[in-house]
């Protein structure tokens, strides 16, 4: 931006459930992010219902590491 190339933001996201995209949505799109309508019509998934209509909390793990196995990334002071 600083070399004058247009910012050009996402507006619709295909991922995250409702809870978890209000916060990027408002830290980083000015609030326009929105859920795709496959989002919106996706259950709220049972491993996450003790969470269901409640606030969500980002940490910074400044010391954790992510790894590799099998193709996919893990972090083990994330899990714990």
């Amino acid at each position: 931006m600083d070399c004058g190339v247009k910012a050009f933001f996402l507006y619709e996201q295909y991922r995250m459930i409702s809870n978890i995209r209000k916060f990027p949505s408002k830290a980083f799109y000015e609030n326009r992010l929105v859920d795709a309508k496959s989002v919106e019509q996706r259950p709220f998934p049972q491993y996450l219902s003790n969470f269901e209509n409640k606030n969500v909390l980002f940490l910074d793990l400044k010391f954790s590491k992510e790894s590799v196995a099998d193709h996919s990334y893990f972090n083990k002071a994330e899990i714990k």
